[in-house]
C-alpha cells in the first residue's frame, strides 16, 4: 500500500511539474521550431499504464488531477511590426527594469501591459509614450541607472522578440496594471485579481 500511494504521489507531482515547469527552460526550442505555443505535455505513457493497473487494484481511487487553467503562454499569431527600431528597445529594456528576475511568462506578462495601454491611447499610442508616461513604470524616473546588460538582457530581448511575433499570455489579455507582491497601493481594491505571475500581481477591470 504504500508503495501506491508513492507511484500515485509520484504521478501526481509530474504531472504537476509537466505543466507549470519554467516555459524559459524551452525557449531555444520553441525558437528554433518556429513554434511558441504553450501546452500541457503529457505525462509518459509507461507512467499512465502504471498508474491504471494500480488504480483498478484500489476501492477508491483518487480524484482525477484537474487540468491546470492558470496563466500559460499561447500564440496569438497576432505579429506586432513597428516602423522605428526604437519601439523595440524601449520595449526591451521595460522588460529588463520590471521583469529581469523573472521567468519568460513573467517577462511576456509586462510586455502585455504596455500593448494593453497603448491600444487605449490614454498614455499614448507608440510603445515608448506609454512606457515613459509620467508614474506609470517606476524604473523610467530613476536617475543614473546602468546601461542593460548579460544575460538577463539579452533574455529580455529575446522576450520583446517573441512578445512582438505573437506570444502571448493566457487570462491576462485586458490587463493594464501591475505591481509587486511587496507593494501596498490604494488602488488595486478597485479592480480584480487577474493572475499572480512569479513575484507580480496583474489586475483587470472589475
Amino acid at each position: 500500500m504504500s508503495l501506491l500511494k508513492s507511484i500515485l504521489s509520484i504521478s501526481v507531482v509530474l504531472s504537476v511539474f509537466f505543466v507549470l515547469k519554467d516555459h524559459e527552460d524551452r525557449l531555444r526550442q520553441l525558437e528554433k521550431a518556429g513554434e511558441v505555443t504553450a501546452y500541457l505535455e503529457p505525462i509518459p505513457e509507461s507512467m499512465l499504464e502504471k498508474e491504471e493497473r494500480n488504480l483498478e487494484k484500489r476501492e477508491n481511487p483518487p480524484s482525477p488531477v484537474t487540468e491546470y487553467n492558470g496563466p500559460q503562454l499561447y500564440n496569438s499569431k497576432v505579429k506586432i511590426i513597428f516602423k522605428d527600431k526604437k519601439e523595440f528597445d524601449c520595449l526591451s529594456e521595460n522588460i529588463y527594469r520590471e521583469s529581469r528576475g523573472e521567468p519568460l511568462i513573467g517577462k511576456i506578462s509586462v510586455a502585455m501591459t504596455v500593448l494593453n495601454r497603448a491600444e487605449t491611447g490614454k498614455w499614448g499610442y507608440s510603445f515608448c509614450s506609454v512606457i515613459y508616461a509620467p508614474h506609470q513604470y517606476s524604473w523610467t524616473s530613476m536617475e543614473k541607472l546602468k546601461p542593460p546588460h548579460g544575460p538577463s538582457w539579452e533574455s529580455s530581448k529575446n522576450a520583446a522578440r517573441l512578445f512582438i511575433n505573437g506570444v502571448r499570455v493566457k487570462n491576462i489579455e485586458n490587463v493594464k496594471h501591475y505591481h509587486t507582491n511587496a507593494t501596498n497601493t490604494k488602488w488595486d481594491d478597485k479592480m480584480r485579481t487577474a493572475a499572480v505571475i512569479g513575484n507580480h500581481i496583474f489586475y483587470a477591470s472589475k
